[in-house]
């Protein structure tokens, strides 16, 4: 097997169908590629509504698991049997030719086997395939995207190498990103994969939003520069784009009140360890009144 594309799930139905349609819709010989479910959850109506396409796919793999949280990743990862094992987000359907891309990407490089990312095209390069040959620089490119689980792949072999070490509970996938700084090459594709469907916020997982980005993220940057693998630039680059992405996160959940299944409670003692949360609320207030002003200038030109 070439490609083992990873969907760990809570048992959404709603979600997981159209991203199993959104795969196999693209026409790739079945032989190529195989589809691995790791439920979570505890949804009956999921397995039902899985099970025709357990059918009529034989190389569709379901089990359900009693992983907790995250873990589910590492869980859905051990039991793919492809060369190359690419995650996928449970939420976001694959746009066409996003497969043949993984099963390029495997063909073309499974004999270095560099460390690959996907950014879904968000990086600001025009280039769609960056080519890293040093951790700091792939680093200094990514930087805390490296949290996003959907940019994700990892080579079969590094895993079983990494398997037995500890994970991170809120962002596992995240050694097979971060820890490598003696591979000979990065590769950071930068093309859109996956596409966002609007979803039911309130439905994803619960988990503490400012212990994970606010102190666990960080945490992570901490201990690999310790370690002598990022400069201090790029330590403090990424953090700095963390703090944007909390600053971020406080406008629409706290002060727009967005729906979400986040528990925000600690902003404070989770993020002053690595930030000032007075900073962050400032900016989050600062977006939060653009925004307004922004959405009242539209309504005025409406009329």
């Amino acid at each position: 097997m070439l490609v083992s594309l990873c969907i760990p799930t809570n048992g959404i139905l709603e979600w997981v169908i159209p991203v199993l349609d959104s795969i196999y819709n693209q026409n790739i010989d079945n032989d190529l590629f195989e589809v691995v479910i790791a439920d979570n959850g505890n949804n009956i109506d999921f397995y039902n509504g899985i099970k025709m396409y357990l059918d009529k796919f034989d190389n569709l793999i379901y089990k359900h698991t009693n992983a907790t949280g995250f873990l589910n990743q590492i869980e859905c990862f051990d039991m793919a049997s492809g060369e190359f094992i690419k995650f996928i987000n449970h939420r976001m359907p694959l746009i066409n030719g996003a497969l043949e891309k993984f099963i390029n990407i495997a063909r073309n490089y499974r004999s270095t086997k560099p460390i690959v990312f996907f950014t879904n095209g968000t990086m600001p390069s025009k280039k769609t395939l960056l080519e890293f040959t040093d951790f700091d620089n792939y680093i200094s490119c990514i930087g805390y995207m490296s949290s996003w689980s959907g940019g994700t792949a990892i080579w079969r072999n590094d895993f079983k190498k990494e398997k037995l070490k500890a994970y991170n509970r809120l962002f596992p996938h995240i050694k097979y990103v971060l820890s490598n700084s003696t591979c000979n090459l990065y590769l950071v594709d930068n093309t859109k994969i996956f596409y966002h469907p609007k979803t039911d916020e309130t439905k994803k997982g619960n988990y503490k939003l400012y212990q994970a980005f606010g102190l666990e993220l960080p945490m992570i940057f901490l201990d690999i520069k310790k370690k002598n693998m990022l400069k201090q630039t790029t330590y403090k680059k990424v953090l700095k784009q963390i703090e944007k992405f909390l600053a971020i996160q406080y406008c629409e959940l706290e002060l727009e009140k967005k729906p979400c299944s986040y528990d925000l409670s600690d902003f404070t003692d989770y993020v002053s360890i690595f930030f000032n949360p007075h900073k962050i609320i400032i900016m989050a207030y600062i977006r939060y009144l653009k925004r307004k002003t922004m959405s009242s200038l539209k309504n005025i030109l409406k009329v």
